[in-house]
């Protein structure tokens, strides 16, 4: 069996387009770091802040108090951002620059996102 030119340029670009596909998934992920803005000294300062897989885990202290966790868009304004909570961790999607936990009469701690190289 013999192939014609547009019959062999077809095999070509889906190997090319496979080739693409694999590479994409053996790259490795970026990981980002956070830089943490606030008092130290705030009941809402993580102990930790890190990636796994695509999420991001914020250790916080055990007697930290629940607390109010927004983003920030491009804009400056506060945006509705889900999480969840089991006791002193809370875990986001990490699909934000610049998170927030609040409450009130409590120093606002801001998380925000660098991408590592």
């Amino acid at each position: 069996m013999t192939l014609n030119k547009s019959g062999k340029l077809l095999i070509l670009s889906a190997i090319l387009v496979l080739l693409c596909g694999c590479e994409a998934a053996v790259s490795p992920h970026k990981v980002a770091t956070y830089h943490i803005n606030g008092d130290p000294k705030s009941a809402l300062y993580p102990v930790s802040v890190k990636e796994i897989s695509e999420d991001v885990v914020i250790q916080l202290p055990e007697s930290a108090p629940a607390s109010d966790v927004f983003s920030v868009d491009e804009a400056g304004k506060p945006v509705a951002f889900n999480f969840t909570r089991d006791g002193s961790t809370i875990v986001v999607p990490g699909k934000f620059d610049h998170l927030v936990l609040s409450r009130q009469g409590v120093p606002t701690i801001d998380i925000l996102r660098q991408q590592s190289h």
